[in-house]
């Protein structure tokens, strides 16, 4: 069982901060970019069998993103922009 099911993930290293929330989600995944200054910047969602389930452009540093039509699984976030790109499961 977990201690804390719906939690904020926050990925820091040398290229940015980023909040992604909550975790887990059934319907809507959340991302707070506001450390990253790429101008145009892409989130994809790709399943453990490598397939993108997802690709969107992102145009603000606070974004939702809709996943309620996905299987339930495992996903790898990716954030792809013209300085950086960033992966976290």
């Amino acid at each position: 069982m977990f201690q804390n099911p719906t939690s904020i993930y926050t990925i820091t290293n040398d290229i940015a901060e980023i909040k992604i929330f909550p975790n887990p989600t059934k319907e809507t995944l959340h991302f707070d970019l506001s450390d990253i200054d790429d101008k145009m910047l892409f989130v994809e969602l790709t399943d453990t069998n490598s397939k993108v389930a997802i690709t969107e452009k992102i145009s603000s540093s606070d974004t939702e993103l809709y996943i309620g039509k996905l299987p339930v699984g495992l996903y790898i976030v990716d954030f792809i922009g013209e300085k950086k790109h960033i992966t976290e499961k």
